[in-house]
């Protein structure tokens, strides 16, 4: 069902809209009528087609495909999935769009806001050791002239755990050039951590599960299935499945209990027991 939305005049000068074809406009416009209260909408371009170019029977679902597409890649559009379906969610529209009594999106709010940070992290640049340095400086540097002003700071957004980021991306293997999807996969789900008070909790068990790694010769998780999926809001990972603490706890037990066996058998070796009979 379409909704009354409004069309700011910026909207024909800015420049990203400049990069856009004029049927991509057209479909841009229409799918602020279709998007819900949040900026989301399903991404069925046979649906979209049917609903804004009802009358264009010239037009194919694949020109539609090719639009959105376009769309997509200049970032007005951003694709994910949820519950096994694609969705859209329209980037700017919270910040264009004033709704006076919003109707709930069935889409998780906590899984909107970690694609929007999925796309900050993106145009905010390569995470790098001296710019995380750098970050850790500046928020010490906030933090003390928020104890000095007596106000507290501003939780409303979760902040970026930058260190925890790189700790996951180098266990995998992954690096920031060639597994960039994989750094915005990690990203929404250390959002969604820390939406559901869970951060801290999952950073005593990933320690715990890398250290276990070491010391176990198991196989490690595939990366998808250590976090989970994101309809889930990652709560069927594999750090979910095992208390990664306790396990590591019960691994070093079991290696130290093998390690004082060995050792007795070398104590026995060299001290063989003495018969307690004299022979006759």
């Amino acid at each position: 069902m379409g909704r009354i939305r409004t069309i700011k005049p910026e909207f024909w000068t800015d420049e990203k809209v400049g990069e856009l074809k004029r049927d991509e406009r057209l479909l841009f416009l229409g799918l602020l009528n279709l998007a819900d209260d949040e900026g989301a909408l399903k991404a069925t371009p046979a649906f979209i087609k049917g609903q804004i170019f009802a009358y264009d029977e010239d037009l194919t679902i694949a020109d539609v495909k090719v639009w959105l597409e376009g769309l997509t890649l200049v970032k007005m559009l951003l694709p994910f999935d949820h519950n096994g379906e694609k969705f859209f969610l329209i980037r700017t529209f919270k910040d264009h769009q004033k709704i006076n009594r919003p109707t709930p999106s069935k889409i998780p709010k906590n899984v909107l806001t970690s694609i929007l940070n999925a796309y900050s992290l993106n145009t905010h640049g390569i995470l790098t050791d001296d710019s995380v340095a750098e970050r850790k400086g500046k928020e010490g540097n906030k933090e003390r002239e928020i104890e000095g002003n007596g106000k507290e700071a501003d939780s409303s957004t979760p902040q970026v755990d930058n260190i925890l980021i790189d700790k996951i991306m180098k266990f995998f293997g992954f690096t920031e050039i060639t597994n960039y999807d994989k750094m915005r996969d990690i990203l929404a789900f250390i959002n969604c951590l820390t939406i559901n008070n869970r951060h801290h909790y999952f950073q005593q068990q990933f320690d715990a599960y890398v250290e276990y790694k070491t010391i176990n010769d198991s196989y490690v998780h595939k990366f998808k299935n250590f976090l989970g999926t994101h309809s889930m809001l990652f709560e069927d990972g594999a750090w979910n499945e095992d208390n990664w603490v306790a396990k590591l706890q019960t691994e070093k037990n079991k290696q130290h209990g093998k390690g004082n066996q060995s050792n007795s058998g070398r104590r026995s070796h060299l001290n063989p027991p003495t018969n307690s009979y004299t022979k006759l």
